[in-house]
This record gives C-alpha cells, structure tokens and sequence, in this order.
C-alpha cells in the first residue's frame, strides 16, 4: 500500500512534535557538592537510561564549582549566593524557556530517585493535559512515607497526607493534592511561569508550595503519583541541627523573626493567603507555624543533647 505525499508529510511532522513535545529539563538548585547530591545525580542518570527522551540536566551552583569529572553531562550554572532557593529556580525557569523545553523535573539536591519514576510521572502528565505531578517521598532506605502530599483547607493543614504510613498502604492509583513541594515536581512548560514564584516576597521558604497553589488557582490539577517513588535524605538538616548551640539557636530566632529575613514571619503570613480557603485560619496557623518550627527545633536540639549524655554514660559503664 502507498502513502501519498501529504500523509507521509504528516507522519514526519507528527513523530518530530511528538520528540519535542518530550523533551526534558531536570534542574536542581544547589549550594556546592555532596554525597546527597552525587546520590541524587547518580540515580537521575539511571532512571533517563531507558527514557526516549531528550534530557538535559542543570545544577544552579551557589557556591564552589562542582567537580564533574565523570558528570560531563550535566550543565552547571554559577548563580550568585544571595538567590536562595526562589531566585535560583527562576534562573532554571528562564534556561528552561530559552531552550524550549517542554516537561521541567524540579528536583531537591537531596532527593535520589527509584527505578521508573520519571517515567512513571512522564506518563502521568502525557494522559493528564494541564496537571503537575510529584513523586511519593519516602525516608531514605525505609518504606516509610515522608510526604504524600497536602491538604490545606481549614486547620487541615496541620497534617500530611500519609504521613509516616507503609507506602503499600497508600495504593498504586495517583491522588490530588492541594499544594507541592518542589523536591520531586514534573510540570508541563505552560505551568513554568516566574510570576507564580514571588520572589520578592518569598525568596526561600514557602515559594516551591506558593507556586503550586497559584498553578492550581489557574486550572492545574496537582497529583501524588504513588508508582513514582524519590528518597530524601535529611542528613542536611540533621547535621544542621546538631550544630546548634544556645548562641546559634538565638540567631536562629533572630533570622526567623527579622522582618528582612528570608525566614520570617512575613513569608508565612503571606503564604497563608494561598493556602487556606477559611478566614479564621489565615489570621490564626501564621503565628502558629512560626512557634511550632521554633519548638520543634527545641524539641530536636535537647533530643540530640540528651543522646549525647546517654552516649557517653554507655562508654563510661561499657553498655552496648
């Protein structure tokens, strides 16, 4: 059987739109290299392996360059080291616009993949027009969820979506949620918008959930892809906490509470507007998030003294 001319015209143009419409950017804002980002890379390179995709991979670099010896791959961006998580995912969204992408994989330096998920989310969004999906986050090296989405509706908010439930118990079918994070987020190009950011406003916490508040203000539908499984790895933050002392906990204090702080009571104020849909918890869960981190920061730093102490009393009387 023949083809005429036209029909083979559109088959070419068909399978030429159908490549670019897969085309794949996965950034990573990070602040130097680490063993969680190495991690993080190593299984972003085995998960694109069996894609048909044309990937492309950027790190936005604030700090000293990244030994890619081996990662040839991978583009790095030097940003300055005031852009904070905001001003350097808006450097990923101009790249990822300059080069006509058409999917964008936003990623946490600390979060490796498993095997299949970018795929599993790739084809999420292909039968799903306008929808944004992330990954189910599980503590690494446990079968424990981390974070499986959010709801915000009234004091909902409090709670996590499956948190610290087996995630066999959550079930293979994608569910909605009501805001994102931005450790594990594939989104379409036509949800890539810088405005959704508020960089001035908010240029570190709360921006990654903001933003997805605002794609779902504008007709996006957010899903939790259950057969889409990322690690995170909070060694970050631990070591972080283990650093405190009573002098760096009181300019943890001061930094949450300056008013021109990138951790301050104004971000939370202003998120809250995007996240609830009841008056009375806009005016109330502000304040109650901010004293809430400041306790459990507590909570945390006098769990790692105690543990401490008990250590040492073990060595002294030799109690395995």
């Amino acid at each position: 059987m023949r083809l005429g001319l036209h029909t083979c015209s559109y088959i070419f143009t068909r399978i030429s739109t159908m490549k670019l419409e897969r085309k794949l950017l996965i950034a990573i804002p990070a602040h130097g290299w680490s063993l969680a980002l190495e991690e993080t890379v190593t299984s972003i390179r085995k998960n694109v392996c069996g894609l048909h995709n044309d990937v492309e991979i950027v790190i936005t670099n604030s700090h000293n360059r990244l030994p890619l010896k081996g990662f040839e791959d991978i583009t790095e961006i030097m940003i300055p080291s005031d852009y904070y998580w905001t001003g350097a995912v808006q450097v990923i969204y101009d790249k990822f616009h300059e080069l006509k992408y058409s999917y964008l994989l936003l990623m946490n330096h600390d979060c490796s993949l498993d095997k299949n998920c970018i795929n599993e989310l790739i084809n999420f969004i292909e039968r799903h027009p306008r929808t944004v999906c992330h990954a189910l986050l599980l503590y690494k090296s446990t079968s424990v969820v981390w974070w499986g989405g959010t709801i915000h509706k009234c004091f909902r908010r409090l709670f996590f979506i499956n948190h610290n439930r087996h995630y066999l118990k959550v079930g293979p079918t994608p569910y909605e949620t009501d805001s994102m994070m931005g450790q594990c987020m594939l989104m379409p190009a036509e949800a890539v918008r810088k405005e959704y950011l508020h960089l001035d406003k908010l240029p570190h916490y709360y921006a990654d959930s903001v933003q997805t508040c605002e794609m779902r203000k504008n007709g996006f539908k957010l899903f939790i892809i259950p057969k889409a499984i990322a690690f995170t790895d909070q060694s970050d933050a631990v070591s972080k906490i283990k650093k405190i002392t009573p002098v760096t906990f009181r300019v943890l204090l001061r930094s949450w509470l300056h008013p021109s702080s990138n951790r301050n009571l104004k971000s939370v104020l202003y998120s809250s507007y995007y996240h609830q849909d009841c008056v009375v918890a806009k005016i109330v869960m502000p304040p109650y998030e901010v004293f809430g981190k400041i306790t459990i920061s507590l909570f945390h730093f006098f769990k790692i003294k105690i543990a401490k102490y008990f250590s040492l009393i073990a060595v002294f009387f030799k109690i395995d």
